[in-house]
């Protein structure tokens, strides 16, 4: 088993965040989700096994140690550098003409990959339920699509439960506002009628 899908496979959510987090991957993952989270680091070229296993507790450090086959007596330090020195004496070197047969087959169909992807729109459903922007009301500055990018970081991993408090709390001081706004225009059109102010 590679490395970097053991210690993917070891980590509990709270380590997958930090980990996503750290690396700058909260933006485009949901991380509600350990398969979405999981993916998406394994697919980081940023998430190297090294940056990974400095998330990991001692027990999980042990737990990948065991699952690569190798002794899990030590300190955290000592595991995390027999792990990567494993990994990287686990990689037989291939002779330099088959890796460059390789970069380019490798290459070519990265491009014709991606030749497809522009004659096809992308049909597959978004992992992430995170809110869409709010559609242009004619009124647009320019810098909404920030300020909604903004929101979706800072409420983070709110369950829609303890979201809609906050959202009800807002819209009631909203109609609260504007109550408060349509009376205080009555009262002033009274008084400019020459109603008495002190009523």
């Amino acid at each position: 088993m590679k490395l970097k899908r053991a210690i993917l496979e070891v980590m509990n959510q709270q380590a997958l965040k930090a980990a996503v987090d750290s690396l700058g991957l909260a933006s485009k993952v949901d991380r509600r989700s350990l398969k979405a989270m999981r993916s998406r680091l394994a697919r980081a070229r940023s998430a190297t096994p090294e940056a990974l296993l400095g998330k990991l507790r001692v027990a999980d450090v042990r737990r990948v140690c065991e699952m690569q086959g190798l002794s899990a007596d030590g300190t955290k330090p000592a595991l995390r550098e027999r792990l990567v020195e494993h990994a990287r004496s686990g990689a037989s070197p291939k002779p330099k003409a088959a890796t460059a047969v390789a970069r380019g087959a490798t290459r070519a169909r990265l491009s014709s990959r991606k030749a497809k992807a522009k004659a096809q729109p992308d049909t597959r459903a978004t992992s992430t339920r995170r809110a869409k922007p709010p559609k242009a009301n004619g009124a647009t500055i320019g810098y909404e699509t920030e300020l909604w990018a903004a929101a979706n970081a800072l409420r983070g991993n709110m369950d829609a439960a303890e979201y809609k408090h906050v959202v009800l709390g807002v819209i009631f001081l909203k109609y609260i506002s504007d109550a408060f706004a349509e009376r205080h225009a009555q009262l002033e059109a009274e008084v400019n009628e020459g109603a008495d102010p002190e009523d």
